[in-house]
C-alpha cells in the first residue's frame, strides 16, 4: 500500500433544546455536502423553521398550558441563541384561512421571516404574532420552504406539526421530490400528541426527506426529541474535497490529479451505483494510490437502523482493461463503523501513464451516499530491499499509558478536520449520531494503540444505554484511510464495537510501521506501511433514541517504539517547473496557495523530520510532504484550531 497525499424539561428544557436545534441544524447539510456545494465546505447552510399554526395548536399540551404557548416561549429563546452567522428563516401554515371550504385554505402558508443572519428582531416579532387558526396544508408549506431555501448548498427544514395533513399535495411525495435535490437537503419532523394516522403521514415525510421523525406526547417529550435533533447535528461527518462527477462510461471519466475530491454515489444496482475516474501518473515509476470513502447508511439518513449494512468495491485498471488491483472491504454496519473505505495501489502497473478507478456499491443501501476520493502519488524508493522487513509473527499489545487525563478534548468531524492529539489520556463526551476523529503522529518503526473507556453509567444515562443497547465504535485508519486495526495478543476483547450498559472498553492497535509491510498479506498489516497521521475515529450510533443523552468517555493513546530512518525517495529527476496550481485540490489553508511565499525548491526541511517537495508537471499538481521521513497527508485547515 502506498501513502496518500491530499490535499454537544419543562419549558426550560424545551427552550434549550430548540436553541440547540436552530443553532446546530444549520451545519447539517454541510455535513452531507453534495458536489454542488462541496466547493465551499465552510458554508454553514440555511435553515427554514416550518411551524404549524392550525387551530389544533390551541389545544392543551399534555405537560400543561397550550401547545402554542410552549412553542412561543421556546422560539423566543431560539432567536436569543442563534449564532451570529446563522442563516435562518421562518414559515407558518394555517395562519390566515380558517376553514378548508374557504378560498386559499390549501395554499395558506406565509414566509413570515426571510432567511438571513440579520433578522433577529423580525424573528422575535413573528413569534409574538404566531397564533393558532386554520387548516394543515403541510405539503404546500414544504414546497414553499424548499423554494425559500434555494436550489444549492446545504439546506435544512424543521417541521413541527400536531395534526394530519388536510390539503393536497401529499407532503410525503413533496418530501421525496425535495430530497432529490441531493444529500445536502434534510427534513426533520416532530409530531406533537398526534394520532396514528397523523403519525404515519409525518413519519413518511421524514423518511422521504432523509430526516428523522419523533412522535411525542407532551412538552417534555417534545423537548427531548428536539434536543436529540440538535445533538445529532452538532458535529455531523463532513465529506470534503473538490467537487467532481464520476461517469458510468470509463471513456468519459474525469481526470483526477493528486488531491481530495467529493462526489455522490448512487444506491446498489442504479445507474450511478458505479462511477469511473481517470488518474494520471506524472512521476515515472511512482506508486499511485486511490482511496474511496463512503458514509455508512445511518450517518447519511438517521431514520435508517444502525445495523444496516453497506459495501463498496474499488478497482484500478489500465485504460485498456488490465487489472492493477482491487479492494472490496467486507460489508460493514453503521454501528461498527462511521465510514467504509477501500484503498488500492497500482504497484502492479508501474508503467501505465493513466489508470481508471472504478467505484461500485455492491451491497446494502439503496439510496445515495457521499463519496470521498483521495488520489496520491508516491515517488519510488531508491533501495527498498535494504529496508527492514515487514512484521512477522504475532503483534504484541502495547497498552496506552494510564496517567492522569491531559484535559478535555473534542474530536473533529471528519478525516480532514481531525483534532491533532499527542500520546496521553483525554476526557470527552459523545452523543447519539456523533462522530469524532483524532489525528496522532506515528513515525517509522512506531506502533499506535488506543482505548476508549465508558464508565459505569447511572441515573437517566443508565436507563438510556440499557434500553437501547447503544453501540460505541472505534477505528484506526492510516494516512491513506485504510483500516489499520491489527489483531494484537493481549489487547482488549473488543476492537471495534461495544454496548456498554454497565460500562466497558474498546481498544485497538496498529502493527509497527514499516515500509515493507506493504509486501505482506492482510490489509491491517499492509496498512502500517506508511508513517504520518493516523486517525482514530469514535462514534455512537443509536437509531432508536428518542431522547438525547450525553456519554462521557476517556480516550487513551499510546505510541511506542523508537523512530527509525525513513526510506529514501528518488527525487533526483523531478524539478518544479512552475508555481503549483490548486485548481484540482480541495480548498485548504494548507494548500500551495497558502504557502505562496515559501520556496519551491525540490526539497526543504520541515520541523527537522524531512523535506517538503512540490512537484508539478504535465499539467497535474503533485504535492508530496515528507514528514518523519515520509509523505504526510496535507489536511484541510481545522476550524477553531
Amino acid at each position: 500500500m502506498s501513502l496518500l497525499r491530499t490535499v454537544r424539561r419543562s419549558p426550560r428544557v424545551l427552550v434549550a433544546a430548540l436553541v440547540g436545534t436552530a443553532a446546530v441544524l444549520l451545519p447539517l447539510g454541510a455535513g452531507h455536502a453534495a458536489p454542488s456545494s462541496a466547493a465551499d465546505p465552510g458554508d454553514p447552510g440555511r435553515l427554514m423553521l416550518v411551524l404549524d399554526s392550525s387551530g389544533s395548536m390551541a389545544e392543551p399540551a399534555a405537560g400543561g398550558g397550550t401547545k402554542i404557548q410552549a412553542a412561543k416561549t421556546a422560539l423566543h429563546h431560539v432567536v436569543d441563541g442563534l449564532p451570529a452567522d446563522a442563516e435562518v428563516g421562518m414559515r407558518v401554515y394555517g395562519a390566515k384561512v380558517f376553514s378548508r371550504s374557504d378560498t386559499g385554505a390549501c395554499t395558506d402558508s406565509q414566509r413570515v421571516v426571510d432567511i438571513g443572519s440579520d433578522n433577529r428582531a423580525d424573528l422575535q416579532s413573528a413569534i409574538d404574532a404566531y397564533k393558532p387558526y386554520g387548516e394543515t396544508p403541510i405539503g404546500y408549506a414544504l414546497q414553499q420552504a424548499d423554494a425559500d431555501l434555494g436550489g444549492t448548498g446545504p439546506r435544512s427544514i424543521v417541521l413541527v406539526s400536531d395534526g394530519v395533513p388536510t390539503c393536497p399535495p401529499d407532503p410525503c411525495k413533496v418530501a421525496r421530490e425535495i430530497s432529490r435535490g441531493g444529500v445536502d437537503v434534510r427534513i426533520d419532523v416532530v409530531g406533537l400528541d398526534v394520532n396514528s394516522r397523523a403519525a404515519s403521514a409525518l413519519r413518511c415525510i421524514a423518511d422521504k426527506g432523509h430526516g428523522t421523525y419523533y412522535d411525542v406526547d407532551d412538552s417534555k417529550e417534545l423537548s427531548d426529541a428536539l434536543e436529540t435533533l440538535a445533538t445529532r447535528a452538532v458535529r455531523p461527518y463532513e465529506p470534503t474535497g473538490a467537487p467532481v462527477t464520476g461517469t458510468a462510461d470509463p471513456t468519459t471519466a474525469p481526470t483526477l490529479a493528486p488531491g481530495s475530491y467529493v462526489d455522490e454515489i448512487g444506491g446498489i444496482e442504479t445507474t450511478t451505483g458505479t462511477l469511473h475516474y481517470a488518474v494520471e501518473r506524472s512521476v515515472p515509476g511512482s506508486s499511485i494510490t486511490v482511496a474511496a470513502t463512503i458514509l455508512t447508511p445511518y450517518y447519511v439518513d438517521r431514520s435508517q437502523p444502525a445495523d444496516k449494512w453497506d459495501r463498496i468495491d474499488l478497482q484500478l485498471s489500465t485504460a485498456d482493461g488490465q487489472s492493477c488491483g482491487t479492494d472490496a472491504p467486507a460489508s460493514v454496519r453503521s454501528m461498527d463503523a462511521t465510514v467504509l473505505t477501500a484503498t488500492v495501489d497500482a504497484d502492479d502497473c508501474p508503467d501505465a501513464d493513466q489508470l481508471i478507478a472504478r467505484v461500485t456499491r455492491t451491497d446494502g443501501a439503496d439510496f445515495p451516499t457521499p463519496l470521498e476520493l483521495v488520489v496520491a502519488e508516491e515517488p519510488p524508493v531508491l533501495d527498498a530491499a535494504t529496508l527492514p522487513e515487514g512484521v512477522s509473527g504475532s503483534i504484541a499489545w502495547q497498552a496506552p499509558p494510564k496517567g492522569p487525563s491531559a484535559g478535555t478534548v473534542t474530536g473533529g468531524r471528519s478525516f480532514a478536520e481531525a483534532t491533532p492529539i499527542s500520546p496521553g489520556a483525554y476526557r470527552g463526551t459523545i452523543v447519539p449520531g456523533e462522530v469524532q476523529s483524532f489525528d496522532v503522529q506515528v513515525g517509522w518503526g512506531q506502533q499506535l494503540a488506543a482505548t476508549m473507556t465508558i464508565p459505569d453509567p447511572s441515573g437517566r444515562l443508565a436507563g438510556e444505554l440499557s434500553q437501547h443497547g447503544s453501540p460505541f465504535g472505534m477505528g484506526i485508519y492510516n494516512p491513506a484511510r485504510a483500516d489499520a486495526v491489527a489483531v494484537a495478543d493481549g489487547s482488549p476483547p473488543h476492537s471495534s464495537t461495544i454496548y456498554p450498559t454497565d460500562g466497558g472498553q474498546v481498544g485497538a492497535a496498529t502493527a509497527p510501521v514499516t515500509y515493507r509491510n506493504r509486501e505482506l498479506v492482510g490489509d491491517p498489516l499492509r496498512a502500517a506501511a506508511t508513517a504520518g497521521e493516523y486517525t482514530i475515529v469514535v462514534s455512537l450510533a443509536d437509531s432508536r433514541a428518542r431522547t438525547s443523552y450525553e456519554v462521557p468517555f476517556v480516550l487513551r493513546v499510546g505510541v511506542t517504539g523508537s523512530v527509525v530512518p525513513a526510506p529514501q525517495y528518488d527525487l533526483a529527476t523531478e524539478e518544479p517547473t512552475e508555481t503549483p496550481s490548486t485548481a484540482s485540490a480541495s480548498p485548504t489553508d494548507e494548500s500551495p496557495a497558502a504557502a505562496e511565499d515559501e520556496p519551491t525548491a525540490a526539497a526543504k526541511k520541515d520541523d527537522g523530520n524531512g523535506p517538503v517537495v512540490l512537484l508539478a508537471g504535465g499539467g497535474a499538481l503533485l504535492l508530496v510532504v515528507l514528514a518523519v521521513g515520509a509523505l504526510l497527508i496535507s489536511r484541510r485547515s481545522r476550524r477553531g484550531a
